[in-house]
């Protein structure tokens, strides 16, 4: 993958060149690629003057970035015993109730 500087470059102009906006601009870029390629945190951290470390640190932290691509859709499920057990509660009431 080729990175699109011009579209980064965009992001940052958007909300200013500054660590402050760190996080705004990698949300940006999640949105555009569906992931967070490495050469644009390393773009990313020169262009806002965080160390890499830092900019990676923020990029794992936070599930709701990626650093390998995902697909357009996303599906979530509850395996949780209480979600399922209070599932089947509530439809058990519900048809009980008839």
């Amino acid at each position: 993958m080729e990175l699109e500087t011009a579209k980064i470059d965009g992001f940052i102009a958007r909300y200013g060149p500054h660590q402050g906006a760190l996080i705004q601009v990698l949300q940006d870029i999640q949105g555009e690629f569906n992931y967070l390629p490495r050469e644009a945190l390393e773009y990313v951290s020169e262009k806002l003057g965080t160390p890499l470390a830092v900019t990676y640190n923020v990029a794992t932290f936070y599930n709701m970035f990626s650093l390998q691509p995902k697909g357009q859709n996303h599906i979530a499920c509850a395996w949780a015993r209480r979600a399922t057990f209070a599932g089947r509660r509530a439809s058990s009431t519900s048809s009980s109730a008839n």
